[in-house]
């Protein structure tokens, strides 16, 4: 079949190009990549895919900027278009999801999120979502036909490249135990939940935060949200247990802050998914998350679950207590969901259109 997966490219945004990258290479597939965050970009993806039969795309809510709209007209072309369409929907938003902020802006923003999916759904052949969770939501609140959704995990990348650990806590001036928080730096991933209890955790908390963020592009929310961080962590004097790198990260460096890990820390809000959660467990570094349902849906030791953001500072101490236990508990689940599977499942999905 004449197919092609389109993605963000690796300079404009991480974890889905990541992903994509290596799935679309284990199926043998062509691949479309556009710089995130540009609309215009729309037009350069809608020349490329005209000789292809079946177009994948890999969806993230405001992914090509520009308030959504971009995504609107490449799916109203696709659906007139008489090709055949997977999309993986990396993310969807609950009706019942709160939002803060404008009250106009929240309305609307909801209302975007509607009637995307409502026309990514008309328009798919298939859509693939990460967790069940997404699925029900898809379908009861939004009313798509359960026959075209699949669940499909994140495929997780092997061979991942290997550092020395303690080369690279010497080289970034780093002690004690690392927890890293790695990522988009917006409210939505919490970093604050555990910033407010660095004294509790210790050192030493590492916050990576990518300048970019794929779904909130409003650099002045971005900013004042670093702002906002700083000022807990001069109001609570507690620099000595934090240090903070930020930037754009270079694929090498991504799976470096990953290597240098005892801990990843996914204090994420809301009903959202995560990369970094399959990319902890390609890198074999256990997890302490929040109680969301895309977290709370894996039956794993090597993630624990922080009941409320209180926990945090408890669940950090059990995991590390257990660590050993946790890394064991990987080599199943990689066996199982690695990308060499998983990519015959996506295989199959195309086989059946």
């Amino acid at each position: 079949m004449n197919s092609v997966m389109v993605y963000p490219s690796k300079d404009s945004e991480k974890a889905i190009s990541n992903y994509s990258s290596v799935l679309s290479n284990a199926i043998g597939m062509d691949t479309i990549e556009y710089e995130a965050g540009k609309p215009f970009e729309v037009f350069n993806i809608l020349k490329r895919i005209k000789k292809y039969n079946l177009i994948h795309f890999q969806h993230e809510y405001n992914i090509l900027g520009g308030f959504s709209l971009p995504i609107f007209l490449l799916y109203f072309y696709l659906l007139f278009s008489c090709k055949d369409v997977v999309t993986t929907m990396h993310t969807i938003i609950s009706k019942h999801q709160k939002f803060e902020g404008n009250k106009i802006k929240t309305f609307l923003r909801k209302r975007l999120y509607k009637y995307q999916n409502k026309l990514i759904g008309m328009t798919s052949n298939k859509i693939i979502v990460h967790s069940t969770f997404f699925k029900d939501i898809l379908i009861y609140e939004y009313g798509l036909k359960e026959m075209d959704i699949e669940v499909i995990p994140q495929a997780i990348q092997e061979n991942i490249p290997k550092y020395d650990k303690e080369k690279l806590k010497k080289l970034l001036k780093l002690e004690g135990p690392i927890y890293l928080i790695i990522g988009s730096f917006i409210p939505d991933h919490g970093a604050d939940i555990i910033i407010k209890q660095a004294e509790k955790i210790g050192k030493t908390i590492l916050v990576v935060a990518n300048s970019k963020a794929v779904n909130d592009r409003n650099y002045e929310r971005i900013f004042n949200w670093f702002k906002y961080n700083n000022d807990i962590i001069e109001k609570d004097n507690s620099r000595k247990y934090i240090k903070i790198h930020t930037g754009d990260i270079s694929y090498e460096w991504w799976w470096k802050y990953f290597a240098i890990a005892d801990l990843v820390l996914l204090p994420y809000k809301g009903g959202i998914g995560s990369g970094i959660f399959a990319d902890a467990i390609a890198t074999r570094t256990p997890m302490v998350c929040s109680n969301i349902p895309f977290f709370k849906n894996v039956k794993q030791d090597f993630i624990r679950i922080a009941n409320t953001d209180k926990d945090f500072s408890i669940e950090i101490k059990k995991a590390m207590e257990n660590k050993e236990k946790m890394i064991k508990s990987f080599d199943s689940y990689i066996k199982e969901y690695g990308v060499s599977n998983i990519s015959k499942k996506y295989k199959k999905v195309y086989e059946g259109i």
